[in-house]
């Protein structure tokens, strides 16, 4: 999913919030491969089921 871009960056999360993310990832699947997943989610349909736009 995506391009393969070099550049990279690390973020701190709670293990809570990595359990989570755990529970939500198919096999094989990057955690950026998630969290672009989780994005694009919550731009098409946003918080309550509305589109939103920025």
């Amino acid at each position: 999913m995506g391009v393969n871009n070099k550049k990279r960056s690390s973020i701190s999360v709670k293990w809570k919030t990595k359990d989570a993310l755990d529970s939500l990832k198919h096999a094989g699947q990057s955690y950026d491969g998630l969290i672009q997943e989780l994005i694009k989610f919550w731009k098409e349909k946003g918080k309550g089921g509305e589109a939103i736009s920025r």
